[in-house]
């Protein structure tokens, strides 16, 4: 059943949701949904840190009826630093498509820094929690720190957290309560996936490529994982970047490296610049003509890949959404984007309006009151389920893309087939799940 929406400040043109998309349910990460007609309007308070986007600093007028503010908890990210803008882009064009208002309310954002720190980040928590009614929360944040940092003070509340992330480590016991959920971009789903992929499609020997950041995460692992499930072996894993040896370039490291492995296929896990650089230093070196790159999500983010330009072709990665994506749904998602704020929609936009479109569901679930929690949770859930899988979903399983040019010019990740259903944890070893992660410490992307 389509959305009947008439989006008068963004084009004047109908939104519609007649998705293709195919459902999938995971325990780390259970696909989203929403029922037909669920919808709002928001207005986004800016921190006074975060109120550096001519495309979001003005907020939009407050509309009538009975309003609910929300909390959002961003952060700042050097590798990423649109993020948190993105987040909120999303989330607001979300609830500013659709009517009625969800629950019958109309939803306010306000943000706020996590704070970065242990003590400031729970502080900030806290303070949200109180300025906002203290019944719901949402947000980007190391599924880690559900945890360490924020489960006591959201349970004191008697709160909800709806936390996000790209999905790079893998939720462990203790990770989530009955106040937390958790959503994610699932890049440690999507590293097993294009590993198990390639060791079947390339060959049984792969060469792993990671900047030093990048390294930190369950994802890298998870792509030898999934190499090995299908007979193929991780022969040779180069970080780069260390501080520990900044003087070796990225491009010397890598033919080093292929000339004494001789792999079949090369995975590369960097984002931001990093990912402009590599990229560039594979094209150059010749390689890809004989020996294929993977990547990370993120090697290839829409947000870099007119700079990479030709450097990027015929790069492989697998996602659950792509800017070329060819459905209904996610063409008007894109249209809707642009006309809003003059530019394409990255991941964490889709993540900001998949985010809101789970708060809708529990919105209606609950009547509109977030503070009855238990109908609310269950309503969020529901929405997210493969059971209630609907149409007007932007993300799906995952997706096996290539970097193509297309008739228009541009460069995008064209998606070529569904790998299948997204792995669950039953793909990991035991020990994972009641261990500390693999890699360092570190929050990902600066979180």
């Amino acid at each position: 059943m389509p959305l009947k929406n008439n989006i008068r400040r963004l084009s004047r043109r109908k939104f519609l949701a007649t998705s293709t998309l195919s459902a999938f349910g995971l325990a780390a990460y259970p696909g989203l949904s929403a029922s037909p007609g669920i919808s709002g309007k928001a207005n986004i308070l800016f921190d006074k840190t975060l109120n550096n986007s001519p495309a979001l600093s003005a907020p939009l007028a407050i509309n009538s009826g009975s309003e609910l503010k929300l909390g959002v908890l961003t952060t700042r990210s050097i590798i990423y630093p649109e993020m948190s803008n993105s987040l909120l882009a999303g989330m607001q064009l979300y609830f500013d498509l659709f009517e009625p208002a969800p629950g019958g309310r109309n939803l306010q954002l306000v943000a706020q820094e996590n704070g970065g720190s242990y003590t400031r980040s729970r502080s900030n928590v806290s303070k949200l929690l109180v300025e906002t009614g203290g019944a719901l929360l949402a947000g980007i944040t190391n599924p880690a720190n559900l945890s360490t940092r924020y489960s006591d003070v959201v349970a004191q509340q008697k709160a909800l957290f709806l936390a996000g992330s790209s999905g790079e480590n893998v939720s462990r016991d203790g990770d989530t309560s009955a106040n937390l959920v958790h959503s994610s971009l699932m890049s440690w789903q999507s590293a097993w996936t294009i590993g198990n992929w390639a060791a079947a499609k390339f060959g049984k020997k792969a060469l792993v490529m990671s900047s030093f950041y990048e390294s930190g995460y369950d994802a890298l692992y998870a792509f030898q994982l999934g190499f090995e499930s299908a007979g193929g072996q991780v022969v040779k894993t180069v970080i780069t970047g260390s501080p520990s040896n900044p003087a070796v370039s990225t491009e010397a490291a890598l033919l080093d490296a292929v000339k004494e492995t001789r792999p079949d296929v090369v995975y590369a896990a960097y984002s931001g610049s990093e990912a402009l650089e590599f990229v560039k230093a594979y094209s150059q070196s010749g390689l890809g003509k004989d020996l294929p790159l993977l990547g990370s999500p993120f090697l290839t983010d829409e947000t870099w890949l007119a700079q990479q330009g030709d450097n990027a072709l015929n790069i492989y990665s697998v996602h659950p959404w792509s800017a070329a994506l060819d459905s209904a749904q996610n063409k008007a998602f894109i249209s809707a984007y642009r006309d809003r704020y003059g530019k394409l929609p990255d991941t964490f936009a889709v993540l900001g309006f998949e985010k809101a479109r789970l708060i809708a569901g529990g919105l209606n679930a609950a009547s509109g009151d977030p503070a009855r929690t238990s109908l609310f949770r269950d309503g969020l859930l529901e929405a997210g389920s493969a059971n209630s899988f609907k149409a007007d979903s932007l993300l799906g399983s995952l997706y096996l893309r290539q970097v193509q040019k297309t008739p228009d010019g541009e460069y995008a990740n064209v998606v070529l087939a569904s790998p299948g259903k997204a792995p669950g944890q039953e793909v990991l070893p035991a020990a994972w799940l009641s261990s500390p992660k693999t890699g360092w410490s570190h929050p990902y992307l600066g979180l």
